[in-house]
């Protein structure tokens, strides 16, 4: 906890209300875990009343060491998946009991509580981007996982991507059963491409037009797209000066629909293109 805390006590009462809650299974828990975590980040903000540097790098660097004592002792029954600054996810045969055992010991000599969850299966590409089932059959992903559920109003561009890679590596189900099975579920929105223009940018623009007669229209800064079969509509492009950069993730033929969902015609969408899209995504493709 910071030092420049004027009530420390608090933050022991978020931490065991998020106990109590992760306990009864109650996802209040998560908010508790946002606020207790948001504690250390004000620690490392210059302009927080918990502004602490000093205090924030020792958590940091004592976790670690931790962590890696842990690894060391644990070495000899188990074998490690992957360490993060929080945590370690480790396979084991049959000795799960042993290895429970050694981590609870672990934390009383250390005066820490560890939290165990059993994993039925992970996916990963390094320990940013992963997705986990847990024995009781739920998912948690994180990076290029994460979305696998739509996403939210923060991230909530190409989902489809997302949720093709889960279902892929968690439960075998390949890549173009994903696209085709949301698109006959009438689901658009995993499909959209949000196409943003940053403040360094001077205008976004769209191709439209018969072949050979196509010509840039101006835009508003922020867009709903689509990747289509209609060969009319053309690139997605933010303006620069006198240059024009492609919007990431884009088509070489999208649609702008920026109204209502269900007015939008499904027809127009390329299958094609969001199914090559999934596969680029596929480790090694």
């Amino acid at each position: 906890m910071s030092s420049a805390s004027r009530n420390p006590e608090r933050f022991k009462e978020l931490r065991e209300t998020r106990y109590k809650y992760k306990a009864l299974k109650d996802p209040r828990q998560l908010i508790y875990k946002i606020l207790i975590n948001s504690t250390f980040g004000a620690m490392k903000s210059e302009f927080n009343p918990l502004y602490d540097p000093k205090q924030a790098n020792n958590i940091c660097i004592n976790g670690q060491l931790i962590l890696t004592q842990l690894i060391l002792e644990l070495e000899p029954y188990c074998k490690l998946i992957q360490s993060n600054t929080d945590g370690i996810i480790v396979k084991y045969e049959n000795n799960y009991e042993q290895i429970e055992t050694k981590v609870n010991d672990f934390g009383k000599r250390f005066n820490l509580t560890f939290d165990i969850d059993k994993i039925a299966k992970i996916a990963q590409r390094d320990v940013n981007n992963y997705a986990i089932q847990f024995n009781d059959g739920h998912v948690e992903a994180k990076g290029c996982f994460a979305k696998f559920n739509s996403g939210d109003f923060k991230q909530n561009s190409l989902s489809i991507v997302d949720r093709a890679l889960v279902n892929y590596y968690i439960y075998n189900i390949p890549v173009q059963k994903t696209v085709i099975d949301t698109y006959k579920n009438n689901d658009l929105s995993p499909f959209q491409i949000i196409c943003k223009m940053g403040s360094t940018y001077s205008g976004m623009y769209y191709e439209y037009g018969e072949t050979g007669e196509k010509r840039l229209i101006e835009t508003q800064k922020v867009n709903r797209a689509f990747a289509t079969n209609d060969k009319r509509y053309g690139g997605i492009y933010k303006r620069k000066g006198d240059s024009y950069q492609k919007i990431a993730n884009t088509s070489e033929h999208n649609i702008i629909h920026n109204d209502s969902l269900d007015t939008f015609d499904k027809k127009k969408l390329d299958l094609t293109y969001y199914i090559n899209l999934c596969k680029k995504n596929l480790y090694g493709g």
